[in-house]
């Protein structure tokens, strides 16, 4: 897809951080009023869209939500890239940074977000859940290809257990086990023990266009602890990316969570994967 560039519809980098200082300002101001009315957000649970019940309400303080997004806009601009599972998401972004970063799987694959930033040396830090007892390690990468292999081990609940396949016994492997276990909540899922990975690259996309790119578990998946990962991200982003994909289309708990983020981001763009699955005349109207 080519995009035309106007100098009247793209500001220049001094505007767009002089923008995002303007605007810090003013949502903080928002956030002192809406303490003092004691505003509150309804939300909605999407777990409710997997039944016939009517959706159940949640209430969270507007007050919290405006200082959450005010504190954001000290940072590059942010792009989250969230659909469900096995969508494509972590092949989309690797397209962006045009070098194969991230993992991607045919099962539930990524347990925690990835923040990518630019920077050299190439590196990634892993904060781990407070409760753990850890301390943030940081990883310097070798090269390229270790910055992606290295990153799997903690971003990865694929890399940290291989296909299921059956030895020449008919068991099924340890490797492989592992990952059933986790499926089956007997093992920790990355998500439990990670908080968040912070990932420096040498990608000029991310350079050239003062962003960083926020890679996120799926929804639908059988790990509950991927989806809370996902809610916890919107807030805290400037627009998102929602991959869909031709078969089977966007079920209803999408298009619950597609209303969860017009509650608290205002750009989301639509990208389909895999479209090559489709004739071209389709694409249109998908």
């Amino acid at each position: 897809m080519a995009i035309k560039k106007t100098s009247t519809n793209i500001l220049k980098l001094a505007q767009y951080k002089q923008f995002k200082a303007t605007t810090q300002h003013l949502l903080n101001k928002l956030a002192v009023i809406a303490d003092r009315r004691g505003e509150m957000l309804r939300t909605y649970e999407l777990d409710a869209y997997d039944t016939d019940s009517p959706p159940q309400s949640n209430l969270e303080s507007l007050s919290e939500l405006l200082k959450t997004k005010a504190s954001t806009l000290d940072s590059p601009f942010r792009l989250a890239v969230v659909g469900h599972f096995c969508r494509g998401k972590s092949t989309l972004i690797n397209a962006m940074l045009n070098r194969k970063l991230l993992t991607g799987d045919l099962r539930p694959n990524t347990a925690t977000s990835a923040i990518l930033r630019y920077g050299n040396p190439e590196r990634f830090r892993v904060t781990f859940k407070s409760n753990s007892g850890k301390q943030p390690e940081d990883y310097f990468a070798k090269s390229p290809e270790d910055l992606a292999s290295s990153l799997a081990q903690f971003t990865s609940e694929a890399a940290v257990a291989s296909d299921v396949e059956l030895n020449e016994n008919c068991a099924i492997s340890g490797d492989a086990q592992k990952y059933i276990d986790l499926m089956q909540g007997k093992e920790e899922s990355l998500a439990q023990l990670i908080d968040v990975v912070e990932v420096w690259c040498g990608s000029e996309f991310l350079n050239s266009n003062y962003i960083e790119i926020i890679d996120t578990p799926g929804l639908g998946s059988v790990f509950k602890e991927h989806k809370q990962v996902t809610l916890n991200i919107i807030p805290n982003v400037d627009a998102t990316i929602f991959v869909v994909q031709p078969d089977p289309g966007i079920s209803k708990r999408e298009a619950a969570f597609i209303e969860l983020i017009k509650e608290q981001v205002a750009n989301i763009f639509f990208v389909v994967t895999k479209a090559d699955q489709i004739a071209k005349e389709e694409i249109p109207e998908m």
